[in-house]
């Protein structure tokens, strides 16, 4: 027997037939949200400033909250290895400073 499901958009602002679903992240949060063309637009619109101004993560950055101790430290030696095969002095123990840090992160 065959079998035919339609699954419908529906506008989560406005009730109307939606055309799409948008995600977005906010402050180490994931959204959905299912939006008609004009209200859609109108989140793009809203975004664009924010969306120039800032800077796009890798996915393994965003969910730097829920990684255990052990990754991070891993994360942690390859930073300290990197700084120091690429002229830095990095502390052999506690925090990497910001600008090794960030050389890193422009590097990769």
């Amino acid at each position: 027997m065959a079998r035919k499901i339609h699954v419908q958009l529906i506008d989560d602002i406005s009730g109307e037939d939606a055309q799409e679903t948008l995600r977005f992240s906010l402050e180490g949060s994931d959204y959905e949200i299912d939006l008609a063309g004009e209200n859609a637009a109108g989140l793009r619109e809203a975004l664009a400033p924010f969306v120039a101004h800032g800077r796009r993560v890798r996915s393994e950055s965003r969910s730097r909250s829920t990684r255990t101790v052990p990754s991070v430290r891993e994360e942690t030696q390859r930073i300290r290895e990197w700084a120091i095969a690429n002229g830095y002095s990095p502390n052999s123990r506690g925090r990497i400073s910001q600008d090794i840090r960030k050389a890193y992160d422009d590097a990769h």
